[in-house]
């Protein structure tokens, strides 16, 4: 999974509406990525994303809160969803993807991404369905539950569901999570103390297991994280060490080097936000 770095612009719109927001928000990158793969024609090639995400929000007389927000990459239109908000949680509706991963997942290294992150989240990214979700939140316990139901007349249901418990306790962090796909259990801890961050996740279902660790310890404007993950339903594990610093006004300059299912990967380069 890819970190993105945003940052809004508003925009209002108040043809007749009451509290209504158009928001573009941008990211980008560019950088080096290496991969040493048998059957690459190339090992070293340069990479470059651009995002750019419209947020809408609108409020009713009675104080609902509803929004779409949708992503256009280079590649052409990506996530849609739209969603209404009160004090119940948060309703959605589009491209919402799995509960648990959406909630539960692990950092990845590197300005773009190496994949030590794919192989602790395997056996829940494989189930990473879903076009309806809820989410609420309530003093310290976040509940989070998605369903995969068609979007089209002309498509099954996926009739995969999801369902993510969070608990945040001060420094401390736990999760738990299920998905119905391969009967998919899921546990996460995490704890910042000081200048320093751990996180862990595993999941264990009825096809075998998959699990991860990273560790981040952040001095100024740099941070220097470590990972280690395994999926042993394939027999692949992934480890490396990143760094990011942050240059200011929305940019980071980030890198890793790491060893993925028995191939070396590296990168380096920088994100912008906008």
């Amino acid at each position: 999974m890819k970190n993105i770095f945003l940052a809004t612009t508003a925009l209002v719109a108040t043809a007749g509406f009451a509290a209504a927001d158009i928001n573009l928000s941008g990211g980008a990158n560019l950088g080096l990525k290496y991969n040493d793969a048998a059957g690459n024609v190339e090992d070293l090639v340069i990479h470059r994303e651009i995002t750019l995400t419209v947020a809408m929000t609108g409020e009713t007389d009675g104080g609902l809160t509803f929004g779409a927000d949708m992503t256009i990459t280079a590649g052409g239109v990506g996530d849609v969803v739209a969603y209404i908000e009160g004090g119940f949680g948060k309703l959605s509706v589009g491209d919402v993807g799995s509960a648990v991963d959406a909630n539960m997942g692990v950092s990845d290294l590197g300005f773009d991404g190496i994949g030590t992150d794919d192989l602790a989240e395997a056996q829940i990214n494989s189930a990473d369905a879903g076009s309806i979700m809820y989410k609420g939140t309530f003093g310290d316990f976040t509940i989070a539950a998605s369903y995969d139901m068609s979007q089209s007349n002309a498509v099954a249901n996926g009739d995969t569901f999801s369902v993510a418990a969070l608990y945040n306790m001060g420094d401390y962090n736990f999760g738990l999570g299920y998905d119905d796909t391969n009967d998919a259990f899921s546990i996460k801890a995490g704890a910042t103390i000081s200048n320093i961050s751990v996180n862990a996740l595993m999941t264990t279902s009825n096809v075998g297991e998959s699990y991860g660790l990273t560790a981040a310890y952040t001095m100024g404007a740099t941070t220097i994280t470590a990972a280690y993950s395994k999926d042993d339903v394939a027999n692949v594990e992934g480890y490396g060490i990143g760094f990011g610093y942050d240059l200011g006004g929305g940019a980071t300059l980030a890198g890793a080097v790491g060893e993925v299912g028995g191939t070396t990967v590296a990168d380096l380069g920088i994100t912008m936000s906008f």
